[in-house]
């Protein structure tokens, strides 16, 4: 087994970490039992983020607030209520990647094994695929030149982090519906992640988005 990231996280291990700019932002989905914008209900991509770059994502997020990087969700489903009452829409990562502003830069972070280094985030393009040999193919031509995957539907985001016996596994960073240990040994794989949505009406016919991302990252002189 080979692991390509030196830490796992998990978004349930970050509720009172919000994906907010502000704290007026903190909402909570208008619905029953509807999710928060905190990295608990609402952070699978953004904690895969973290994972790329190798720093917790509470640390990243509070970061990230600074650049103004989380934006409201325009989605009618994720019409929100804040903390004072008024509605509005949740503002977090929504799930995907920034098109309008693929480009993070951020200055002057202390990561956990580097020190004191600038970083520099670009989401590069999404690919599609309907099957695992193709997607495998997809992900090896991608880590050739060195970038990082994310995959998923719009409901949920998997990191990919390595390979195992030869096939790629994927990182979920929901505890809550996945086990720690199978997730640790990489037991999660891509014929996992395809089976799990191949009955479901609304994703059965759809193709798998995967998320490529480049990192470059510099010692702060």
């Amino acid at each position: 087994m080979k692991q390509w990231y030196d830490r796992y996280e998990s978004q349930c291990w970050y509720t009172n970490t919000f994906l907010v700019n502000e704290f007026s932002q903190i909402s909570r989905v208008d619905r029953r039992n509807g999710e928060w914008n905190n990295i608990e209900g609402s952070g699978c991509h953004f904690v895969c983020l973290s994972m790329i770059i190798g720093i917790n994502p509470g640390y990243l997020a509070t970061t990230l607030k600074n650049l103004k990087f989380f934006r409201a969700d325009p989605d009618p489903r994720l019409r929100a209520r804040k903390l004072n009452g008024e509605t509005g829409y949740l503002v977090w990562d929504q799930n995907c990647p920034c098109k309008k502003y693929p480009l993070i830069s951020i200055k002057n972070i202390n990561h956990p094994l580097k020190g004191m280094v600038n970083i520099k985030i670009k989401f590069l393009k999404i690919e599609e695929e309907k099957s695992v040999e193709q997607a495998a193919l997809l992900i090896k031509g991608n880590r050739k030149q060195g970038y990082h995957i994310i995959c998923g539907y719009d409901d949920h985001s998997r990191l990919v982090a390595g390979v195992k016996n030869g096939h790629y596994f994927l990182w979920d960073p929901d505890l809550t519906k996945t086990d720690i240990s199978k997730n640790i040994s990489g037991e999660y794989s891509l014929d996992w992640f395809y089976d799990l949505y191949k009955n479901d009406k609304e994703y059965r016919n759809k193709a798998a988005e995967y998320w490529i991302y480049s990192v470059d990252m510099k010692k702060n002189a």
